[in-house]
């Protein structure tokens, strides 16, 4: 995957934006609360909340394009949407442009 990212690793970020970053986000956690989070727990390389945090709402976050047809073309995020999908997670954050 992109960035060296298995897909392991995007299925346990969109697993953990679902049960943990988006839930904390939606209550007012903030970036630096899941770093803080992260450092206290020692996590380690691409099991950080932090990073999901980045992935979803940070400049790598879920993008797509409206055709002329309104169909959707999907820029970036293929990946986490493929295994939401698998998941039966119906929505993650994006940005449509």
């Amino acid at each position: 995957g992109k960035g060296g990212l298995s897909r392991a690793d995007f299925r346990w970020a969109v697993q953990t934006w679902h049960d943990t970053v988006g839930p904390g986000v939606a209550t007012g956690k903030t970036r630096d609360d899941f770093a803080e989070r992260d450092a206290r727990s020692n996590a380690q390389p691409l099991r950080r909340t932090a990073d999901v945090y980045d992935m979803f709402l940070g400049t790598d976050r879920i993008r797509a394009d409206r055709r002329p047809d309104g169909s959707l073309n999907i820029v970036n995020g293929r990946h986490r949407l493929l295994i939401a999908r698998e998941l039966g997670i119906k929505s993650l954050p994006g940005q449509l442009s």
